[in-house]
């Protein structure tokens, strides 16, 4: 008969399910190293699986509507609005797939681009549907959008007394059926802001079942609510502990205290209540990496997540070799910048790859130097393992080494991810970045020529940009694309304990004033001095919708997540997923430049294939809208698929127009009777007309399609590929 566990380590929803999250193994695997017995559950992956049947989401419908039949008249009409029309596009959703919305979820591996862009349609409608009965309307179909909404802990706890979140029940019976057991310690992991929420939910559950159980909450989120928690305490009400930092000896001086009935106060890292006072018992030592034991998948088994293929995560550096840049904060989490020894990353792989079918790994360091990258390659090839694997990686000279990337490629590596941020540089010298934007076309040339997937950041609005830099940024993609297979751009955010928020005016930042229990990552601000987040935020969309059509296809950090691009790059080759999305840009393309044709010219063009292959996109997995429905500038994620949808059912350039609010020289205009925020089609009418009056003046790019090309042109290059 098996032991009792001394640790209980639960993974809380809601969380990517791609790949197992790294936490958990790490931990299970050097708790039982200190000789105590641990049970890891993935609650998340559980959870998502429940969530997402049709019982389930057949349920959520009647509950939503069961929501709507009782909201009280008088009490805010606009969300009434909103919430009845999301609830249609739902039942729409629903009626039109039914169960084939969710069947075989599980079991998918995308193998291409459209293949994935199917897969992840039918998650997010899922998705959908599943917090339909919540109010205010989400503006995501994620799971995790409803319970990023609290920016102040004392709404959070609010929330997590009323069991506001998906799921609430399977949580509760978790904490049931396990309280029974008298396990000694439970301890919750939390990488970000959306398992928050369930994870006090789950604390409060277990901890009123168990009161002499311990409960401790770790994570990478935690040093987010500190100050938070020191101002209000609510949460110390289910959790006896919060973990600041790298929980393995925290967590292991916990199970150790707690089993033999021990001071707790003596652990360092740890956030404690003693009567009304909440205390931080001090920082911890650093633990040396070459202790750790290779992480530990047991109920975590990489064959049962999303992508589906021997997939994981694995880190043999904590903290970042930079660390420098003034607008991070992945320190936070970290106990300086520390490496795991050749010797020990050899042992963790061998024994990784003989316990598990390994097929690609994700090595999820901050940061990798090239020379990190160059040991870590002699080690996949003296392993003499067929892996693919990628990498986040420094922009260092040393990448333009040809005899480096071939070494790369050659063992394995078939994608790195890079930070350029901005290619401005007075931006990245106040920022700190230590990037030099002239060296950094040879690194990409270099490593795209090896066969290397090459995929950049750009973070738009950072301190210091001005809209001439923004648009230098802009330029630089474009005349780049040879060798940027892909990138994810965001806007500036400024978030707590960097230091940016430290020094806010040597920045030229004026952040909000925030009341003391504000427990989000990022902080409003606003500034007079440089790109304002409004701007940021249109020029993030600019250089979206400007390189549509290009050479290369921009892929958004949430469209193709980074797992499924490297199996995808393991089965067709760099060249091979290079043209697939070159063919889906040009499509897109001809759906972009369509939008500002006359209606004779548009109804020709949607005889075309690619018309009507990107109409069966807008429609064969969707919802056939009626026409006028603010709820459609909610529930179509492509903007092109959005414009052909409208223009396919009828309606004229100009009722469109009249439509969105939008006056005919178009303008984006917020103040305007939206209750929704400033909708993607008046957006895209800015976009366009920004592409066809400011770029192509001075883009040096001869790839560049031109938003005036002729329409037999245009047909020409969408059929002919």
């Amino acid at each position: 008969m098996n032991r009792r566990p001394d640790l209980l380590l639960v993974f809380p929803p809601f969380w990517d399910c791609g790949t197992p999250y790294l936490s958990v193994p790490t931990l299970a695997a050097y708790i039982k190293h200190q000789g105590f017995e641990v049970e890891a559950v993935d609650l998340n992956r559980a959870s998502m699986k429940a969530l997402l049947t049709p019982g389930s989401l057949s349920g959520a419908l009647q509950e939503a509507q069961h929501v709507l039949n009782s909201w009280p008249s008088s009490d805010d009409a606009a969300g009434r609005r909103a919430f009845e029309e999301n609830l249609r596009v739902c039942q729409q959703i629903w009626s039109e797939m039914g169960e084939s919305l969710v069947a075989d979820l599980w079991e998918t591996i995308p193998s291409s681009v459209d293949s994935y862009t199917a897969f992840n349609r039918r998650w997010r409608w899922a998705s959908r549907i599943a917090v339909a009965p919540y109010r205010p309307v989400p503006q995501s179909t994620d799971l995790a959008a409803i319970i990023q909404e609290h920016d102040r802990l004392r709404d959070l706890c609010e929330a997590v007394e009323r069991g506001e979140l998906p799921g609430v029940d399977l949580l509760d019976a978790f904490a049931a059926r396990n309280a029974a057991r008298s396990i000694p310690v439970l301890g919750i992991s939390v990488a970000g802001p959306s398992q928050l929420l369930p994870a006090l939910v789950l604390a409060r559950a277990y901890k009123s079942r168990a009161k002499d159980a311990f409960v401790c909450i770790g994570g990478p989120h935690i040093p987010y609510i500190t100050d938070a928690l020191q101002d209000y305490s609510k949460p110390f009400d289910w959790v006896d502990a919060f973990v600041v930092g790298e929980g393995e000896l925290p967590l292991s001086g916990i199970c150790r205290n707690v089993i033999a009935d021990r001071d707790i106060f003596s652990i360092k890292g740890l956030y404690l209540r003693r009567g009304d006072r909440v205390i931080f018992t001090g920082c911890q030592d650093p633990i040396s990496l070459d202790e750790l034991p290779p992480p530990d998948f047991t109920g975590f088994e990489p064959d049962s997540y999303l992508a589906n293929d021997g997939s994981i995560c694995l880190t043999f550096a904590r903290g970042c070799s930079w660390s420098r840049c003034a607008f991070c904060t992945q320190f936070v989490s970290y106990d300086g910048y520390r490496t795991m020894s050749s010797e020990r990353v050899a042992e963790h792989l061998s024994a990784l790859t003989g316990r598990y079918s390994l097929r690609t790994i994700s090595l999820n360091d901050e940061n990798v130097t090239p020379e990190r990258l160059r040991d870590f390659a002699s080690i996949v090839r003296r392993n003499s393992t067929d892996l693919r694997w990628m990498a986040l990686a420094r922009l260092s000279p040393k990448l333009a080494d040809a005899n480096l990337a071939r070494k790369l490629f050659d063992s394995g590596c078939r994608m790195l991810s890079m930070g350029l941020e901005s290619a401005d540089q007075g931006v990245l010298k106040l920022n700190k970045k230590g990037v030099s934007v002239r060296s950094v076309p040879s690194i990409l040339r270099n490593l795209n020529g090896a066969g290397i997937w090459t995929h950049i950041f750009i973070i738009l609005g950072l301190p210091g940009e001005t809209s001439d830099s923004a648009v230098r940024t802009i330029r630089f993609i474009h005349r780049n694309l040879d060798f940027i297979d892909s990138f994810s751009p965001t806007t500036f955010r400024l978030e707590r304990h960097s230091t940016v928020w430290q020094r806010p005016s040597d920045f030229g930042i004026v952040p909000a004033e925030v009341p003391a229990d504000w427990c989000s990552i990022s902080i409003p601000f606003d500034t007079t001095t440089w790109t304002r987040p409004g701007e940021a935020f249109v020029f993030t969309e600019f250089l979206i919708q400007s390189l549509l059509g290009y050479r290369q296809c921009s892929i958004e950090q949430g469209d193709l997540n980074g797992q499924y691009l490297l199996q995808m790059l393991d089965r067709m080759g760099a060249e091979g997923l290079r043209e697939e999305m070159r063919k889906r840009a040009r499509m897109t393309a001809a759906a972009r430049d369509a939008l500002m044709w006359d209606d004779a010219r548009f109804q020709e063009w949607l005889r075309c294939p690619s018309a009507r292959r990107l109409q069966s996109d807008a429609n064969g997995h969707g919802v056939l809208f009626s026409i006028p429905s603010r709820s459609l500038f909610l529930s179509i994620n492509s903007t092109g698929q959005m414009i052909l949808k409208l223009r396919s059912l009828g309606l004229s350039l100009e009722k469109i127009k009249k439509m969105c609010h939008l006056p005919a020289g178009g303008s984006v205009d917020a103040g305007t009777e939206q209750e929704w925020r400033v909708d993607t089609f008046n957006l895209l009418l800015l976009v366009s007309r920004l592409i066809q009056e400011s770029l192509p003046e001075e883009s040096t790019s001869t790839e560049c399609p031109s938003a005036e090309s002729s329409f037999p042109e245009s047909v020409a290059a969408s059929e002919s590929n």
